[in-house]
């Protein structure tokens, strides 16, 4: 199997490497494709979230301005090489991620912030499914910006919309991360929405992360330099209400859910992080 997953990852489109991943396919036809942390060690591949983790780095004062680090590994998604050119499971990649936050955080409204201002960094694991035939496994860091409200896939009624763009503006994508009120949950949520595949339709070439690590920035900063701001700087993000020891109270959990093209959800899954009493009200 990772035979198969190492020389897609790195085949160029070519007669002669579409044939040898026709022959590679057609000897992996019962072979189960998935994330390499999701095949059993340390994690079956059911549809389920792990190591979900959140931390305000900057700050674990509750109302203050604080850089947002958070992650998570989603399994559940079956890619199944099927001769002759062809792979199944394409309904199991995950499309979307939505993380609810807690009560009192902050995310400033980019509609009054400069277009392109650096806001973070986040590297994803990800499949990219070439025209239903051929497949990557994709390991990148990618660079975020702020962007319109309502463009690519930002909603109208998002209240913070950036871009994330790979370094070299091709791989592995582009994909964008909104702030937005749930409806359902009444709760704000950030949102990781779905990895587009550099100059080729979604449709045609669908993808899925597995895994995330977002790093968010407590300031704007230059996109030039791809360093945080600081001093008197645009807040990105605020701490929410105090916390108390295991968030026993309510405020300071963080859950994640996660969306596959086919509609299977997996989670929610939570997390909590402490912010203390010693904070001034705004």
């Amino acid at each position: 199997m990772q035979k198969v997953n190492y020389f897609r990852r790195v085949c160029i489109a070519s007669i002669g490497c579409i044939a040898l991943v026709a022959f590679l396919s057609s000897s992996a036809t019962a072979q189960l494709i998935t994330d390499y942390d999701c095949d059993g060690d340390p994690y079956r591949n059911y549809d389920k979230i792990h190591e979900f983790e959140v931390d305000t780095y900057d700050s674990q004062a509750a109302y203050q301005p604080s850089g947002l680090s958070t992650g998570a590994l989603f399994c559940g998604t079956r890619l199944i090489p099927m001769f002759p050119y062809n792979i199944t499971g394409i309904d199991t990649l995950y499309k979307r991620a939505d993380i609810d936050l807690p009560l009192g955080v902050r995310f400033t409204n980019t509609s009054g912030i400069p277009l392109g201002s650096y806001v973070g960094e986040i590297k994803i694991n990800a499949f990219t499914v070439y025209a239903y035939m051929l497949f990557w496994y994709i390991n990148e860091s990618m660079s975020i910006t702020v962007d319109s409200i309502g463009s690519g896939d930002c909603p109208g009624s998002a209240v913070a919309c950036y871009r994330a763009e790979g370094r070299d503006g091709k791989r592995p994508g582009y994909l964008w991360l909104w702030v937005a009120r749930n409806a359902a949950s009444g709760r704000t949520t950030l949102t990781i929405g779905q990895l587009h595949p550099w100059g080729v339709s979604v449709r045609w070439s669908p993808t899925g992360i597995t895994r995330f690590n977002l790093q968010l920035c407590q300031r704007i900063g230059d996109p030039t330099t791809g360093i945080c701001g600081s001093g008197a700087d645009t807040v990105v993000h605020t701490n929410g209400a105090p916390s108390a020891p295991n968030c026993l109270n309510g405020n300071g959990i963080y859950t994640i859910t996660a969306e596959q093209r086919g509609g299977t959800v997996a989670g929610p899954e939570s997390t909590c992080v402490e912010w203390g009493l010693w904070h001034t009200v705004p």
